[in-house]
């Protein structure tokens, strides 16, 4: 707004204008202090932040680390093994044909992990572990009739669980089918410990 554009009821305004670019010149020393401060922290506040960022950044790195080395390494825990006296008791009326029932057993603070299924009429047990993956402890996956070695992958139908395919196949635990009852010697399951 100039002076010269001045009408009467726009004094006030002109007034407050001006107020304002005399109060802008007298401070434009401070204003640009201003300025460069603003500047600065703004520039100080980013630095801040990419370095929390990349410290984030870096947690969350470690923290997913973390995870899948605890995952990949936990073995699996089942249900507790049914005990009865100095043997593991299983109905054998509760298992389907060539669906697994997975067990754990405790032993000395360890775990061992089984499962019982039935194929072409035969009850059989096994450790829910590979013969060749066995120090890896990674257990088996069931999906749709097939089983999944957890360590080197190797996938075959339930009822060729006996053979296996390859070099992968479970561990065989022997046992007794007695009276519509599978029977496991807890001695047998403790000689897999050692």
């Amino acid at each position: 707004m100039r002076a010269t554009e001045i009408k009467s009821g726009e004094k006030g305004e002109f007034l407050s204008y001006a107020k304002t670019l005399y109060y802008s010149a007298v401070s434009t020393e401070n204003y640009s202090l201003l300025v460069v401060n603003l500047k600065r922290e703004r520039k100080m506040a980013r630095k801040k932040l990419s370095r929390s960022g990349r410290g984030i950044q870096s947690v969350y790195f470690f923290l997913l680390v973390f995870i899948f080395l605890v995952s990949c390494s936990r073995q699996p825990v089942y249900p507790e093994a049914p005990l009865k006296g100095s043997e593991v008791i299983i109905d054998a009326n509760r298992l389907q044909s060539e669906s697994p029932l997975f067990f754990t057993y405790r032993y000395h603070g360890k775990n061992i992990n089984f499962f019982v299924l039935k194929v072409h009429d035969k009850v059989l047990s096994f450790l829910d572990a590979c013969r060749t993956c066995d120090s890896s402890k990674s257990g088996y996956r069931v999906d749709n009739g097939y089983i999944t070695c957890g360590a080197c992958g190797v996938r075959y139908s339930l009822s060729e669980v006996e053979t296996g395919v390859g070099s992968c196949w479970p561990i065989r635990i022997e046992g007794q089918l007695r009276d519509g009852e599978y029977h496991i010697p807890v001695s047998r399951l403790e000689s897999f410990q050692q």
